[in-house]
């Protein structure tokens, strides 16, 4: 399969709020804490660049709307500190000299979906070819509730980490793909003619009619080693990300379970949604994001 495009993802957190000696999650409904609007608050103050020298990256609020117990929009989010040349892809001309205080920014959607009662939120946040502002967003979001709320604690915690959730882990397997990026032409004789420069190539593994790889817990723990690693080699051909299609509510979705940095646990949603410029439409991942915020919200509830 030849495909040409950026890889979306998105990320799954669990936002809870803790409280008492014993530091037990507590129920949205008991008045302690209005979530909702302390999200919304924290938004709003966003607005402006934040800046993070440490780390040298820089985000900020774009937009964002309340809508009933949804809180979406858009975050742009990018780095700096070093200096590069910005080329033409064909030419290989210089078109810009990047200084080391440029900003390459990059527009992420994020979704929170605070419910008025349960012990849990649950939080969405895009990722583009990797790039993900989830670390730096929440360690702002938590350590502004600790501000205002010093007897409890917010955490925000992965739905899928490399660990996986419990129910998960227990979803059967019955198709692997592995992924290689940004390859050249050149590279197939067959396609040196076709009008195309890069493209992605996907190989698919299907287990056969009742048969499975497993359970997803079973295929993280199978390439525990290989997610430590920046490649997967098959038949001499490395890989530079592989996903598990499982089951998310009653939709298959694609899984990461190896890949760049800490690819693995993020679904795959670029087949989709929309694009533009590269970057998935608001209209069109607004409804996706939604859907998969339902189903794992029903999947964790008991």
């Amino acid at each position: 399969m030849v495909v040409e495009m950026n890889a979306i993802g998105i990320r799954l957190y669990k936002l809870t709020i803790h409280a008492g000696e014993k530091r037990d999650e507590i129920d949205f409904s008991d008045g302690t804490v209005n979530v909702l609007s302390l999200v919304n608050g924290f938004l709003n103050q966003r607005k402006d660049v934040n800046n993070n020298d440490e780390k040298q990256r820089s985000w900020f609020v774009e937009q964002h709307t309340v809508d009933g117990r949804f809180i979406r929009g858009v975050i742009k989010y990018g780095n700096y500190g070093f200096e590069s040349d910005l080329v033409d892809r064909n030419t290989k001309e210089s078109q810009y000299r990047r200084k080391s205080t440029d900003i390459e920014q990059i527009p992420l959607y994020f979704s929170f979906w605070i419910p008025e009662n349960g012990s849990f939120g649950i939080i969405a946040f895009q990722s583009f070819q990797g790039k993900s502002c989830i670390n730096i967003v929440s360690s702002d979001l938590t350590n502004y509730f600790s501000n205002r709320f010093h007897e409890s604690k917010m955490l925000v915690r992965k739905v899928m980490p490399a660990t996986g959730d419990a129910s998960l882990l227990e979803q059967p397997v019955k198709k692997l793909i592995w992924m290689k990026k940004n390859q050249s032409a050149d590279t197939a004789d067959e396609l040196r003619n076709l009008p195309i420069d890069l493209f992605d190539i996907e190989m698919s593994f299907t287990a056969k009619r009742r048969g499975r790889f497993g359970l997803l817990k079973d295929v993280l723990e199978e390439l525990d080693g290989t997610s430590q690693r920046s490649t997967f080699v098959y038949q001499g051909v490395e890989f530079e990300q592989g996903c598990a299609v499982v089951r998310v509510g009653n939709r298959p979705q694609r899984v990461g379970v190896f890949g760049f940095h800490s690819n693995a646990g993020v679904i795959d949603i670029t087949h989709q949604v929309d694009l533009a410029a590269g970057h998935p439409t608001y209209d069109s991942i607004v409804p996706v994001v939604d859907q998969l915020i339902a189903d794992i919200y029903d999947d964790l509830t008991p």
